[in-house]
């Protein structure tokens, strides 16, 4: 059996700061939104699916501006969203004719408004937010089904351990109840570390000890952030709940 690239993807990022799993999925956003803008804002399926998305979610969105060299790219895929909602709203029975749209609106019944406002509405998900709960859902499949592999393990145990988020999918993935136990361990040990460092980190801010130098406790509580929400600017705003119940 050949070894996924994810595999090694996990491996290999493990000894970056942060949790592997946010870090990678956020590596794939930003090469995939670079991909669009530098090669694909021509291409129809491309435009047919930023107006099908009504553009980016929030998050995504505002991306874009880091990618310097491209914001025609941008203007031209949002040209086509902002053309697809006018689309949506010329055509409805609310507003007939583009020049009446706001005194058809003023005299219409509340259902023909809210059957318009609902129209407007995205009929496909936010192309990054997509594609990341794929990768996502990737990753955590490959860590679960190779936690007890000598590297992933030893990557993950000399890690910075997983965003809680992450954690979750993981361990609803593995059905083996030694590997779950071994997962679990691994995880209560970096959240235990990062107990401890929040604790020195309080315990530094008592008057009696202000003149004692902070170490790695310092940035505790900015990791205290991202393990349990998440690396910053990983999560769309359009990916819904997907809590098992």
């Amino acid at each position: 059996m050949v070894t996924p690239h994810s595999f090694f993807d996990l491996v290999e990022t493990f000894p970056s700061s942060g949790c592997a799993i946010c870090n990678l999925v956020k590596r794939d956003v930003n090469r995939y939104l670079n991909f669009v803008l530098y090669e694909r804002v021509t291409k129809p399926d491309t435009q047919e699916t930023f107006r099908a998305a009504r553009g980016l979610c929030d998050q995504h969105g505002w991306q874009l501006p880091d990618y310097k060299g491209g914001v025609l790219g941008v203007a031209i895929l949002y040209r086509a969203c902002i053309a697809e909602v006018l689309q949506i709203i010329e055509e409805s029975p609310a507003s007939p004719d583009r020049g009446g749209i706001v005194r058809r609106l003023a005299t219409n019944t509340d259902t023909q408004a809210t059957a318009l406002a609902n129209q407007l509405d995205p009929v496909e998900p936010c192309p990054a937010c997509a594609l990341l709960q794929e990768r996502e859902d990737e990753y955590q499949e490959i860590m679960a089904k190779y936690i007890a592999e000598t590297r992933m393990e030893e990557g993950f145990r000399n890690s910075d351990g997983l965003c809680l988020r992450h954690f979750q999918g993981v361990l609803r993935q593995i059905k083996d109840g030694r590997e779950r136990e071994l997962l679990v361990s691994i995880q209560v040990g970096h959240f235990e570390a990062l107990k401890d460092e929040l604790e020195q980190f309080i315990n530094q801010h008592d008057y009696r000890h202000l003149d004692e130098e902070m170490a790695g406790e310092r940035d505790s509580w900015l990791r205290a952030i991202a393990r349990l929400g998440g690396e910053k600017g990983v999560f769309g705003l359009r990916r819904g709940d997907r809590r098992r119940k």
